[in-house]
């Protein structure tokens, strides 16, 4: 494969989506790959790359790539949503703290804030796991 310049990005991204959409998900990784050589900083790519490694259970791979996408479009609710989902599957006390500190700061509304932080709280797994049961 070729080195790929940010002229080629596009095309690239374009061609590495087509890859993921028909499950090539190792071709796919490959050009997204190549595309963060020429452009490290396309949110876009690190969040598909969480995506399919997400799908593969690769949950560290997952992580880091949701973290780069959301630190690089913080406004970006899709990003913090998917990060959310990765984090809950962790069930990581220190990732979900690290999460809810960063999503106060994204720029999402304050609602949107308030529904993903609640969405990872470790803390409230047991209430929905056991039901309401009599003190």
């Amino acid at each position: 494969m070729k080195t790929l310049t940010t002229k080629d990005v596009p095309a690239a991204y374009s061609e590495a989506l087509s890859l993921q959409n028909k499950r090539a998900y190792p071709q796919a990784i490959r050009m997204y790959d190549q595309i963060l050589k020429a452009a490290p900083r396309v949110p876009e790519v690190h969040y598909q790359l969480g995506r399919i490694y997400l799908i593969g259970h690769q949950l560290a791979k997952s992580l880091h790539h949701f973290q780069i996408a959301a630190s690089l479009k913080p406004a970006e609710p899709a990003i913090w949503i998917a990060l959310a989902d990765t984090i809950k599957t962790l069930s990581d006390k220190d990732e979900t703290e690290k999460f809810r500190k960063a999503i106060a700061k994204s720029g999402l509304d304050r609602r949107q804030v308030v529904q993903l932080q609640d969405a990872v709280d470790l803390r409230g797994r047991s209430k929905i796991e056991l039901g309401s049961l009599p003190p």
